[in-house]
């Protein structure tokens, strides 16, 4: 996915660029690529949309907005009125889009036709402000993602900054989500826990299994 082309592009095994497809709006995270077809979550105004793309086609199609069937995402995944820049999701392989801002502990799920499924959640992790390492961090890559999409973008940058520095950090970033072959969801948090960092799993029905402490960043 290209978020300042706003298309998806695919790649040969020696690294030339094949066929692509545009997306209606800005591209928040690509789920699935099969065949021709290109999954993926775009921002259509002030709400993320799940929807495919035709490779080489002006053929796209909106299959459903996730805040309209789950109101519980709508508060995890929206910063400055907008879908937020930490919305994470993954496909499960199973014909279930996984969808979460980060915000709340919560990953909502839906199925092909946007109806809700399990919610993987924990109540009991506690809310978590950035140390100044991880601000300075945060602040070159949010200054990084903004500027490649334009004045626009930069715009929002200082009151997203300033967001961020008072309120509790994201339980989890872009792309901490994934789904193994048995339909377990990993979640790579924001959370330190001693030379490591915390790793949930969950079943797929969406019960928690445990956590991981895995070694380095």
């Amino acid at each position: 996915g290209d978020g300042l082309g706003l298309r998806a592009v695919e790649f040969t095994a020696d690294g030339r660029a094949g066929r692509m497809a545009y997306f209606p709006g800005r591209p928040l995270a690509v789920t699935e690529w099969s065949g021709d077809t290109v999954t993926a979550v775009w921002a259509d105004g002030l709400q993320p949309v799940v929807g495919s793309v035709t490779l080489d086609s002006d053929d796209t199609v909106a299959h459903f907005r996730p805040f309209a069937v789950s109101p519980g995402l709508v508060t995890s995944a929206t910063m400055m009125g907008g879908p937020s820049v930490f919305l994470s999701a993954v496909a499960d392989g199973r014909g279930r889009t996984l969808l979460s801002g980060g915000m709340q502990y919560a990953v909502y799920s839906f199925d092909r036709q946007g109806r809700a499924g399990p919610v993987f959640a924990r109540t009991d992790v506690e809310p978590e402000l950035m140390s100044e390492q991880e601000f300075g961090e945060f602040s070159e890559n949010l200054t990084r993602s903004l500027r490649a999409g334009g004045p626009q973008a930069m715009q929002h940058l200082g009151g997203l900054l300033e967001q961020s520095r008072s309120r509790p950090k994201p339980y989890f970033r872009m792309g901490s989500l994934s789904v193994d072959e048995k339909g377990r969801l990993w979640v790579v948090t924001s959370h330190r826990t001693g030379a490591g960092t915390a790793v949930d799993v969950f079943a797929p029905d969406g019960a928690f299994l445990a956590r991981l402490d895995v070694p380095g960043k």
